[in-house]
């Protein structure tokens, strides 16, 4: 905790002789809560700590009664939403950099929000996260998860020549009425064939192993640090024959797995989305699948196994600013918990509104290099191990691949046939 301490100097009235010294005082600094009990950095550790952390709020508090501190959960959380509305100009400035992305890849998830004006307490909202060109992450709220709040999101309802990757869900139906083109996520193409594996169905191995070849071309193309252009044309190498053979496996069984079995709705999902999932193969931007996407909205759904809920609208909109923020950093490799200390001091000290871009994590990071975070620890492959794995793919690619021939539905046997069977 701080408190603003501000210097005084002994003045002397205009006539010494009959005047008394006054006390003059320099105005106090500027803080993220005026005359609040609570310092910048104290609130910033804590609101650090709640969204980087899912650290609650309550629970910072008992461990700081614990150290023998006593803090109001009130007064901190205040002062934490006091910090975040801080930021939400620079919040909105990185929502609309995510619009006007080349490629913008988008998915949504519920969130509880305790509203004391329903019979029940408690309602659901829907968080809505998107990636503009890999670089640009931002969280939108909606007390609402229709089309609507899609278009909300999205910030127009005219996508013509946008590229908006996402699920199959029918929410986000309006890019494509509108000549925008919405590619599908190929691991929730393999998802549900991933279930009937695992409920037992062997036949969903067989379609497993050919979507793995797209992985591999994809790992293939990472590995030798591909352009788009190059991996477009990569994909166009290897992906087609594996497209085709995957098409003939999904036609052949389509018509003899019943529908509502596990492996019957697998294949009715790939059926139904093979216009979407073939995009991919237009743009080498393209990524294969959403998952980027959905890890950037795990951090959510882990914080929610600990706050449990928002408080109201307004709770669901800081949230979405506070992660707008946190997610762009982690995006552009700049560590979030000293960037929010640089911004708000920044921020608090009086940034003008047409200067809001500079405070971007990867703009600010270039005036302070220290803000960066470090490069990942990964183990690097020396030449020859490249050469070997990258062997092993092609390998793996040229390989043909044996898929049992389709079978007809057995005859019922006449036993079980009879009624008394």
């Amino acid at each position: 905790m701080a408190q603003a301490i501000r210097p005084g100097e002994v003045g002397l009235g205009p006539d010494s002789r009959t005047t008394p010294p006054t006390i003059v005082s320099a105005p106090p600094p500027n803080r993220i809560v005026p005359k609040g009990k609570l310092g910048d950095a104290f609130i910033i550790e804590s609101l650090a700590d709640k969204y980087l952390l899912q650290l609650p709020i309550e629970r910072q508090c008992r461990e700081w009664a614990r150290r023998g501190v006593d803090l109001p959960p009130h007064t901190v959380g205040r002062s934490v939403a006091a910090a975040i509305d801080l930021l939400g100009p620079l919040a909105s400035y990185l929502l609309e950099q995510a619009r006007a992305s080349n490629i913008l890849s988008i998915d949504s998830t519920g969130i509880r929000v305790l509203d004391p004006a329903v019979p029940a307490g408690r309602r659901y909202g829907t968080m809505w996260c998107g990636i503009g060109d890999g670089k640009w992450v931002a969280f939108y709220y909606s007390p609402t998860g229709d089309g609507a709040s899609a278009v909300a999101f999205l910030g127009t309802d005219d996508f013509a020549e946008r590229i908006i990757q996402c699920d199959g869900t029918s929410v986000t139906n309006c890019i494509e009425r509108t000549g925008g083109r919405r590619p599908g996520c190929w691991s929730h193409g393999r998802r549900r064939l991933v279930e009937a594996a695992r409920g037992g169905d062997s036949l969903a191995l067989d379609g497993l192993r050919i979507i793995a070849r797209l992985f591999v071309v994809d790992r293939l193309s990472a590995l030798l640090d591909d352009s788009p252009q190059e991996r477009q044309a990569r994909r166009k190498e290897h992906d087609d024959a594996v497209l085709e053979e995957l098409r003939l496996w999904v036609d052949q069984y389509r018509e003899l797995i019943p529908p509502k079995s596990p492996l019957g709705k697998a294949l009715t999902y790939l059926h139904r989305q093979w216009p979407r999932l073939l995009l991919f193969l237009d743009d080498g931007r393209i990524e294969l699948t959403n998952n980027h996407v959905e890890r950037a909205l795990r951090s959510l759904v882990l914080a929610l196994k600990n706050w449990l809920f928002v408080y109201e609208d307004l709770g669901g909109q800081r949230t979405a600013t506070i992660l707008t923020v946190i997610g762009t950093c982690i995006a552009q490799r700049v560590d979030p918990r000293a960037f929010l200390h640089k911004a708000l001091g920044l921020i608090v000290a009086g940034v003008p509104e047409d200067q809001v871009a500079e405070l971007c994590p990867d703009r600010l990071a270039e005036r302070f290099p220290e803000l960066r975070m470090p490069a990942r620890a990964s183990p690097a492959l020396d030449e020859a191990s490249l050469t070997e794995l990258v062997a092993k793919l092609e390998a793996t690619l040229a390989r043909p691949l044996p898929v049992r021939a389709p079978q007809e539905p057995q005859a019922p046997d006449a036993a079980l046939a009879s009624p008394r069977g």
